[in-house]
C-alpha cells in the first residue's frame, strides 16, 4: 500500500491524504470488502471529521457500499447484474468484457463517505467493497481523505 500523506498547513491543521492500494482480485467476478484497509487509512491519517473519497480507475471495476454481514447477498448481486448485463451478450463493443463495462457503470467507479471523531459513519450492516467484474487482476483503489 502506497501513500501520499498530507502535512500540517501552515495553519497548523491537518493536510488532506492521498492513498494509493492494491487489490488481487481471484475470480472474474468477485466483491472485496475493503471497509478495514479504509479504517485503518482514517485512523492514521488523524482526521477527525472530513470526507473520504474512495475510487477505482479501471472502467470493469466498480465501488459499492453495501450489507458486509451476509456474503449470500453479493451473489444475489451477481446473479441481478447477470441478468442485466449477461457475459457474451449481443453487444457493438464484442470484445468479451462488455457485460463488464455496463455493471461496473450501473454501480459506478466512486463513493464519498462522512468521517466524524476519527471514523466512517456507515450503517450498522454496510461495508465498503471493489467489485470486480472482469477479473482476476490487480485493482487500484485510490483513497483521498480530506478534514472539514
Amino acid at each position: 500500500m502506497a501513500s501520499e500523506t498530507g502535512k500540517e498547513s501552515s495553519a497548523g491543521k491537518i493536510a488532506a491524504r492521498l492513498h494509493a492500494v492494491e487489490v488481487q482480485t481471484r475470480s472474474r467476478v468477485e466483491f472485496r470488502d475493503i471497509t478495514g484497509q479504509i479504517e485503518h487509512l482514517i485512523a492514521e491519517s488523524g482526521i477527525r471529521d472530513g470526507l473520504c473519497a474512495v475510487f477505482t480507475p479501471h472502467t470493469t471495476a466498480a465501488i459499492l457500499i453495501n450489507e458486509n454481514a451476509d456474503p449470500a447477498l453479493h451473489k444475489d448481486f451477481d446473479n441481478f447484474l447477470r441478468r442485466l448485463a449477461p457475459q457474451g451478450g449481443d453487444y457493438a463493443h464484442n470484445d468479451g468484457n462488455c457485460d463488464a463495462h455496463l455493471k461496473s457503470a450501473l454501480i459506478g467507479p466512486s463513493k464519498t463517505l462522512l468521517i466524524q471523531n476519527g471514523r466512517m459513519i456507515l450503517g450498522t450492516w454496510q461495508g465498503v467493497f471493489l467489485c470486480e467484474f472482469d477479473g482476476p487482476r490487480r485493482r487500484a483503489v485510490r483513497i483521498k481523505i480530506v478534514p472539514d
